[in-house]
């Protein structure tokens, strides 16, 4: 009979574990934070923070945009959207969430995620922790925009690796000749 106790309450921690690592309250954390980092308070001045309608506004899109998961375009793109919209109303710790849901779904590909996470974390002063995000989103999607932001932040925090990241773009980009006879 213990036997049997003992085999249940296994199944049902089982089961439950199973069900939190499929559910939407647990989230993998694609960027933990760097041990150089601390992030002093979650919360910032968002655009929408001192406005009591676009505040509302915001919680409102959020509580749609939830509705379409699972159910319309993809997943990624939705927790992407969830997290501006965090962005907007200044809750640092609800846009990191929201940023690793979607890395969950696409770290590799697209680069939107990774960026928007630099973006958070420079503004929460996580620097170090941004930098490697920044640096992830360029390395997902190689397009000018990443490649900019990240030369910029580095410009900004890491003066020493901005000279080297200009020197090596510039030994790596292409010459073009633009005089044609």
């Amino acid at each position: 009979m213990k036997k049997i106790y003992i085999f249940a309450v296994v199944l049902i921690v089982l089961i439950i574990g199973i069900y939190l690592l499929k559910s939407q309250y647990y989230v993998k954390n694609m960027l933990p934070l760097s041990a150089l980092d601390k992030i002093e308070n979650w919360n910032f001045k968002g655009a929408y923070t001192d406005n009591i309608e676009l505040k509302n506004k915001a919680e409102d899109e959020i509580k749609k945009l939830n509705d379409k998961l699972g159910i319309a375009s993809t997943d990624y793109e939705i927790y992407v959207s969830i997290a501006n919209q965090y962005m907007l109303i200044g809750d640092g710790k609800k846009t990191y969430e929201y940023l690793n849901r979607a890395l969950v779904i696409d770290s590799n590909i697209t680069g939107l995620a990774w960026h928007n996470m630099g973006v958070l974390l420079e503004r929460l002063k996580a620097p170090n922790t941004a930098k490697i995000a920044y640096e992830r989103a360029f390395t997902a999607q190689n397009i000018l925009q990443y490649q900019t932001a990240y030369i910029d932040f580095l410009q900004r925090y890491f003066p020493d690796e901005y000279e080297k990241e200009i020197s090596k773009t510039v030994e790596e980009t292409p010459v073009q000749n633009t005089l044609t006879n």
